[in-house]
């Protein structure tokens, strides 16, 4: 028996894939060191080893076989201590009808590489041994028939982050629904990129309908999440974020929305979201201009005792928006980072925000907008008075409130797309060298 993982790594050293499926099946400890196969990734290494478990388990076992297992060093081991690509741990045999079934623990992203094409046909042909488990799954852009074939494969109630990033079509999104209600252990989704398709012209009110009881369907799975909603770039949450307050469950920690449109009947949904105890808001990219502030303002009232971060990164917000929160940015006294980049706020506005949060002694991450009158009539920054008026919100800054990490930072260059940033000194553009 000590012969087998002086083998096993000297097999893997000199790429002998015949001797690593035969040791693999017969294979005689409780743990199977996989990790050990994974530390150098070679896709003809890693079939070998698929290969070896496929025919270990496809002998009948006789009463009392040990169990096999994979980890690393033959402990008890988390997945943090395999490469990420090929995370494949945790087989946990159990006797079904002299037969073992094995649980195969990995993390997938569709479009699937090499390794993971090798991992589902293998799953797929022995399917009645195998339990093929994910704890990640990220969807990119693949047919959705592909995609619910890998869900069939799939333990879903062993999913526990989901990303669904550029699948296509609503009715493609709407179909994955079934699959999605089985994930009851999942506490992390992620919408990205979900883009309105205008290659056909919708019929006048059946296509309308139809969209809508598409994106009721979708929003309605947010009712199983309470710990972190992600929705970025997703046309149809205009006009449908009272639908998905009132799904999510509470208390929520983090809500991230990121390059949407807020009607008016949005931004109100937030006041009437009680009791949610929020930690984390992230409104990044949402156009709020022309909007009234005052729901906003009612629902950080609301979390003002739970609230940690917020950010209202690029949100078109002016001086009259940002003085509607100040009283109540004064009260969210667990507050340890706001970020208001790429707001057009004038000078005196900030000077009034750096007041307004004296108080709040947890603050240890601020990041504001340049003031609106270091630009020229262009849009190009002034660079000698962004220094002056920066150097100035920082001394009145340090008046009210002991200085840890506040950073001013300007609107993207118009003709590099970087940023000026305002610490101790101006760091500048590279286009202004």
């Amino acid at each position: 028996m000590e012969f087998f993982p002086i083998l096993l790594k000297e097999a893997d050293t000199q790429r002998k894939t015949k001797m690593i499926k035969a040791l693999v099946a017969d294979w005689p400890y409780p743990c199977l060191s996989v990790g050990l196969l994974m530390k150098k990734p070679d896709l003809e290494i890693y079939r070998a080893m698929l290969i070896g478990v496929g025919t270990r388990l496809k002998r009948e076992s006789p009463p009392g076989e040990q169990k096999l297992q994979s980890g690393r060093d033959g402990g008890n081991h988390s997945t943090e201590t395999l490469p990420e690509k090929l995370l494949v741990e945790d087989l946990l045999p159990q006797r079904t009808l002299r037969r073992q079934h094995v649980k195969v623990v990995t993390d997938l992203h569709l479009p699937a590489d090499e390794y993971e094409k090798q991992l589902l046909e293998w799953a797929k042909d022995i399917k009645d041994f195998l339990k093929l488990c994910c704890v990640r799954l990220r969807i990119g852009k693949e047919k959705g028939s592909t995609v619910r074939n890998v869900f069939q494969i799939l333990q879903l109630h062993f999913i526990k982050e989901l990303e669904l990033n550029t699948v296509g079509e609503l009715s493609t999104l709407a179909s994955f629904v079934p699959f999605i209600r089985k994930m009851r252990n999942l506490h992390k989704i992620q919408l990205v990129r979900v883009f309105q398709d205008h290659t056909h012209t919708p019929a006048t009110g059946s296509t309308t309908d139809r969209d809508e009881k598409y994106v009721r369907k979708i929003i309605s799975q947010f009712s199983k999440l309470n710990r972190h909603v992600t929705i970025d770039d997703v046309y149809f949450l205009n006009d449908h974020m009272k639908l998905l307050l009132r799904c999510l469950k509470t208390p929520l920690e983090p809500l991230s929305i990121s390059f949407c449109n807020f009607s008016q009947s949005d931004l109100e949904s937030f006041a009437q979201w009680g009791h949610c105890q929020l930690k984390h808001l992230c409104l990044r990219g949402v156009n709020l201009s022309d909007l009234n502030f005052m729901p906003l303002k009612v629902f950080l009232q609301s979390v003002a005792d739970t609230l940690l971060t917020l950010e209202l990164e690029d949100c078109r917000m002016k001086d009259s928006d940002l003085r509607v929160l100040l009283p109540v940015l004064s009260q969210c006294s667990p507050l340890t980072s706001i970020n208001l980049y790429d707001n057009e706020i004038s000078t005196n506005a900030l000077k009034d925000l750096l007041y307004h949060t004296a108080n709040l002694s947890q603050l240890n991450k601020e990041l504001y907008p340049a003031p609106k009158e270091v630009y020229d009539h262009s849009g190009y920054i002034k660079v000698v008075e962004f220094s002056q008026c920066c150097a100035e919100l920082k001394s009145t800054h340090v008046n009210v409130r002991q200085l840890r990490s506040v950073c001013f930072g300007s609107n993207p260059c118009l003709d590099c797309c970087e940023h000026y940033f305002y610490k101790l000194e101006t760091k500048r553009c590279d286009c202004s060298s």
